[in-house]
């Protein structure tokens, strides 16, 4: 099911599924990537896309999911200290 769905996305919204779907896997939802970029580097073997504008989906892609996962990161890890740092002190 999930595959089904995420090679619709590769096929239906082409780069924008690539970028889309590589971005999510990064951030952590459970999407295989290498999947992703397998089944993309497969159409553009058919000739159904371009290389570049895949390479450049994918990198952008992977940028982004990384660095939306960090700031998340980044923004929960303080968010915990302060709430730890607080809660310590009343005690």
């Amino acid at each position: 099911m999930l595959t089904e769905t995420i090679l619709r996305w590769v096929t239906e919204y082409e780069y924008i599924g690539v970028f889309s779907l590589l971005a999510l896997g990064i951030i952590g939802a459970p999407i295989p990537d290498e999947g992703v970029l397998a089944f993309a580097g497969y159409l553009v073997y058919e000739g159904k896309m371009q290389l570049f504008p895949i390479l450049a989906a994918a990198f952008l892609g992977s940028a982004c999911g990384i660095t939306l996962s960090y700031g998340l990161g980044r923004t929960v890890a303080i968010s915990i200290q302060i709430w730890s740092c607080r809660s310590h002190h009343r005690r």
